[in-house]
């Protein structure tokens, strides 16, 4: 998304993230705005060379820690769909508030909800040109949802190596319980799992690289990837048994983790809609 940048924005938000000095986070979906995004109701309504921001934004990821939020806002609502704008806004302005009062099912304190109460800032603010803001933002998600992968992958892998440690490990009717059938099964569908997942996103991640399409492939990518990662957590609690089911325990909180995953930039239901518009598009065309 840099390439959409003024050179005022790069200098003033986005290198210093780059550097480290910064934290930000994006923010689109509303209390009764998820999965449709175009159905916001955040306004920016222009004021001269201002505009005014008023709404909400619901489960933010990382926004008790960001400095500033690239937030998705309706800048003419007498279009169909209305027009969206991105608009990078400091969070420390008068009229913004965030509040963190949920924990998601991993224990992190990392989801906020954002809220604007007649929030003033330049018009120089909006990010991509105005009413590019739906446009960039599926461009943004497109690439996240492939983002994502390798994170839920290193997550799974972990579960997998603390499998194969304690079926080795933890002794049953006189032996390891690696040395039964029904383990071995599982230790194997975890690895072969595994390793589609690994083959998938490296090639999605090359595709990316060379500036190809993503929205099948990245969709496809996070589905897959997020089912036989969370399939291969559900495997590792199986394995561990009692342990892997006791709070705090390494496989149990990835169980957890890798749960949340199949809901993160899209549910599952979503990206098959994403694979399904796509391909077959060419027989709409057609038609």
């Amino acid at each position: 998304m840099l390439k959409y940048a003024t050179p005022a924005q790069l200098k003033q938000y986005f290198e210093p993230v780059i550097r480290g000095e910064k934290s930000t986070c994006f923010a689109l979906t509303e209390t009764h705005s998820g999965s449709d995004a175009q159905s916001i109701k955040t306004s920016a309504i222009a004021d001269g060379d201002d505009l005014v921001i008023n709404g909400g934004k619901h489960y933010i990821s990382g926004a008790p820690f960001a400095d500033f939020a690239i937030v998705m806002c309706v800048t003419d609502a007498s279009t169909t769909p209305p027009a969206i704008s991105a608009v990078l806004v400091d969070l420390d302005l008068p009229g913004v508030t965030v509040t963190n009062e949920y924990v998601p099912m991993s224990g992190q304190h990392i989801d906020g909800d954002i809220h604007f109460d007649n929030v003033r800032l330049p018009r120089a603010n909006i990010f991509g040109g105005e009413g590019n803001g739906f446009k960039l933002g599926m461009s943004r998600i497109n690439v996240n949802r492939l983002l994502h992968c390798p994170t839920m992958l290193g997550l799974a892998t972990r579960a997998y190596e603390s499998s194969l440690e304690y079926a080795g490990q933890r002794r049953q009717f006189g032996g390891p319980i690696a040395r039964f059938q029904a383990i071995q099964h599982m230790l194997a569908d975890m690895a072969a799992a595994l390793w589609a997942c690994e083959s998938m996103i490296t090639h999605t991640a090359a595709l990316a690289d060379a500036g190809a399409d993503l929205r099948m492939k990245a969709a496809a990518c996070k589905l897959f990837v997020s089912e036989r990662c969370f399939e291969v957590a559900d495997k590792a609690v199986q394995i561990h048994g009692n342990v892997g089911v006791t709070r705090g325990h390494p496989v149990e909180q990835t169980f957890r983790k890798l749960r949340m995953f199949r809901i993160f930039t899209g549910t599952s239901e979503i990206q098959r809609n994403t694979i399904a518009r796509t391909i077959l598009e060419p027989l709409q065309q057609n038609a």
